[in-house]
């Protein structure tokens, strides 16, 4: 039995065993954090397409978070994984800005209200 103990202290000890529980802790809270919103979103929303459209995006805000999570309880590891995906984010938003100029002024034009139907330009 001493030394089941033993074992057990040891990888309880162990920084990767407690790097999992606190992802473990993490996901589980997560979890409840996204039900008890979507089952408010059901009494809280009417139309049935708004309801379905919201539980979507607070699930994938879920996923979101807890990728989050793991990047950041493993974020010694990620140090070169950081400078990579900001490098390649700085070389598409170079590659695209036209585009995203373009979609910027749709979204502005669009969604503000400047303009409206038989308006002349």
């Amino acid at each position: 039995m001493n030394d089941f103990a033993s074992t057990f202290r040891l990888w309880l000890d162990d920084p990767t065993v407690g790097r999992l529980i606190a992802i473990a802790i993490g996901v589980l809270v997560i979890v409840a954090l996204v039900r008890i919103v979507n089952r408010s979103l059901v009494s809280a929303l009417r139309d049935s397409e708004t309801r379905y459209l919201s539980r979507k995006l607070v699930t994938f805000g879920g996923y979101a978070a807890v990728a989050i999570l793991v990047l950041t309880v493993y974020s010694g590891k990620f140090g070169g994984l950081t400078v990579m995906l900001g490098v390649a984010g700085a070389g598409i938003a170079f590659a695209l800005q036209e585009m995203i100029a373009s979609f910027a002024g749709w979204f502005a034009i669009g969604l503000s209200g400047f303009y409206r139907t038989g308006d002349r330009v």
